[in-house]
């Protein structure tokens, strides 16, 4: 109950990707408009952002070591301002879809009765590959991921959009997300010889949650910490 709660309400320890484009897509098709938000009238005077709500790239090209990543620049000329601003965008449109735990998605009966379109969010630990550096225009989608028979999830992010360096090179490792997204696909294929269902969402977001579920049994924990301990 309270990882749903802090789900649908926005609460992130830290923001680690915003799909500024699909962010703003999603608000124009729901809400008919580019909301403002407590940070809007700073970011126009510095121009970071223009007046339909875009993010100004000549402006920050200035101010980014990489022009290819636009939200990550020193934090004083505005770039945590920028992240909090789309972000807030972003929780204005949980207030008005309904977002659904993916978990609860993951069945036979919703399978059959469909579940593309549907919005949803999952927090859970998430793969990916490496990230090759530096970003670049030719940088490709890199895919986050989990495995649980029969389903595949899948959700391609777009490199250019994570909001610090160092969430750049988190994701190397399998960490906890909270991601947001909405189911564009549902897909039926055989991997060696087996049967999966493949599901691809559209990512909005991503970050660190400050809820998260406790998905291992404690004796997983207690044979962790023992073999930890046996190896000094």
């Amino acid at each position: 109950m309270k990882v749903h709660k802090a789900s649908i309400s926005g609460e992130i320890h830290a923001i680690e990707f915003l799909n500024v484009p699909r962010i703003l897509e999603l608000s124009k098709e729901i809400l008919k408009k580019i909301p403002q938000t407590q940070y809007t009238k700073e970011l126009v005077f510095k121009n970071l952002i223009n007046k339909n709500g875009d993010l100004n790239i000549n402006r920050i090209k200035v101010l980014a070591n990489n022009p290819y990543t636009p939200l990550i620049f020193f934090g004083p000329y505005g770039s945590t301002m920028l992240n909090f601003h789309y972000f807030d965008i972003f929780k204005n449109l949980l207030n008005n879809l309904n977002f659904k735990d993916l978990d609860k998605l993951l069945n036979r009966t919703s399978i059959k009765s469909g579940i593309i379109g549907e919005y949803c969010f999952y927090v859970g630990g998430l793969y990916s590959k490496k990230l090759n550096h530096p970003i670049s225009s030719e940088s490709e989608m890199v895919k986050f991921f989990f495995k649980r028979k029969p389903f595949i999830v899948e959700w391609l992010i777009d490199p250019h959009y994570f909001t610090s360096s160092s969430a750049k090179f988190r994701i190397s490792d399998r960490n906890v997300y909270t991601i947001y997204g909405k189911i564009m696909n549902v897909n039926f294929a055989k991997i060696e010889s087996k049967s999966h269902i493949i599901i691809d969402i559209r990512p909005y977001c991503f970050g660190l949650p400050i809820e998260k579920k406790n998905r291992k049994p404690d004796i997983a924990y207690q044979r962790e910490i023992d073999e930890i301990f046996d190896d000094l």
